[in-house]
């Protein structure tokens, strides 16, 4: 009786062992789930400051740059379209254009942020490389309308040490012009920063020269 009696109170104890650990092992357990949580938060607050700063960073940017006044007019742009090898083709709402290669830096999706006292065809300012680029939208320039944000792109020109950023609705690639016929624009296109059209994929592409387009006085108010 002695023994059984022995060996039930050894199954007593290892079950009060057992209850023991499961009890301890539970509150482990519920201890790194709850680290795990604080630990996802912690994350996510960091991120959120992150982007409260990039913010802030780029607000302190705008204010200490002045980009109302974006290319110098002593810059020359196109001086021979004869010479221009390759070009990026466009599209903004419907219309076809082309500017010279050698300007376009990338091809990004950029988000601009609202600041005052802009051009009316500057429609934000926008972080890219550590610097802080205007973004034109060709559309509000021409009196085409707004250029639709979602679906669109920006190509980074550097347009002889200033670069700005254009939003366009469609990207239509790298085009070759060589074997091309540059066609003369009728009298009522002839301004300065229009050079010329060609035909691409049974479109016709009017050549832009974003220098021009940017010193035009028609744009920025500026005389020639």
């Amino acid at each position: 009786m002695a023994d059984k009696k022995r060996k039930l109170s050894f199954k007593k104890i290892l079950q009060k062992d057992v209850k023991k650990v499961k009890k301890t092992t539970g509150k482990k357990e519920g201890k790194k789930q709850t680290k795990g949580v604080e630990k996802k938060a912690q994350e996510v607050r960091e991120r959120i400051d992150k982007k409260k700063v990039e913010k802030e960073k780029i607000k302190q940017l705008i204010r200490s740059k002045d980009v109302s006044n974006i290319i110098p007019e002593d810059r020359s742009g196109i001086e021979d379209i004869r010479k221009i090898e390759e070009v990026m083709g466009f599209e903004v709402n419907g219309e076809f254009y082309c500017v010279p290669l050698h300007y376009v830096s990338e091809i990004v999706a950029l988000e601009p942020i609202s600041a005052p006292d802009l051009p009316p065809f500057i429609i934000g300012i926008s972080e890219y490389r550590g610097d802080v680029l205007p973004v034109i939208d060709p559309g509000l320039m021409f009196g085409i309308g707004q250029v639709e944000a979602e679906g669109s792109s920006c190509m980074i020109l550097n347009l002889d040490g200033t670069s700005v950023a254009m939003r366009v609705t469609r990207i239509h690639g790298i085009i070759k012009l060589k074997g091309k016929i540059i066609y003369n624009l009728p009298d009522e296109l002839q301004v300065d920063y229009l050079k010329g059209a060609i035909e691409y994929s049974g479109k016709v592409m009017a050549i832009l020269d974003p220098v021009k387009l940017l010193q035009s006085e028609n744009i920025t108010g500026t005389k020639e």
